[in-house]
């Protein structure tokens, strides 16, 4: 009865002891694995990041060509359905702030009877001039729409009509100092409560 407990005893004992012994090897896989997971984790992180990076450089890339895209390419201006979505947004940052929004409609002269005479490169050559002397008397954040060939919107905010006319007088002016820049046509338009 004594000896098959004394072998059980020992045998356990024995058990413990190869357990024990087992333990740092465990240990040791265990923080080998662990250090595997945390590089493995570590990488993954790196990766979204790359993956990250990358996902910003397209989105500032489409940004980009989307901007471009909403630039006439001749005048360096809005085209018109862009131009009028943003004349739109300005009608309602007017209506928000209740200050003044004035438009101002230009036709400048003389671009399809000099393209009929000149040529189509001479005709482009005096819109550009135009819509320079136009850019340089209004502020940088002014909007200029090309609507058609030859027919554009400048949108004013915070401006009465008697500041867009004082503009566009110095923008008449500086054209007329130049034979070749031609004249410009202009109406202007305050925004009214009823206005769309």
């Amino acid at each position: 009865n004594g000896a098959p407990a004394l072998t059980d005893m020992l045998l356990r004992t024995a058990d413990t002891h190869r357990d024990a012994a087992a333990e740092p090897t465990a240990a040791v896989d265990g923080r080998t694995r662990a250090a595997a997971d945390r590089a493995h984790a570590a990488s993954d992180r790196e990766q979204a990041a790359r993956n990250r990076l990358q996902a910003q450089l397209e989105r500032e890339a489409l940004r980009s060509k989307l901007e471009h895209a909403e630039i006439d390419q001749l005048s360096e201006t809005r085209p018109r359905a862009a131009g009028l979505a943003e004349l739109d947004h300005e009608i309602d940052r007017a209506r928000r702030a209740s200050g003044p929004l004035v438009v101002a409609y230009v036709d400048v002269v003389g671009v399809k009877a000099l393209k009929e005479t000149n040529g189509h490169a001479a005709g482009d050559a005096l819109l550009q001039r135009a819509v320079r002397a136009i850019r340089s008397h209004l502020r940088s954040y002014d909007l200029i729409v090309r609507l058609g060939e030859d027919e554009f919107l400048c949108i004013m905010s915070d401006t009465t009509i008697q500041t867009a006319w004082r503009r566009f007088d110095a923008v008449e002016t500086a054209l007329a100092s130049d034979p070749d820049s031609g004249q410009i046509r202009v109406g202007f338009a305050a925004l009214m409560p009823e206005d769309t």
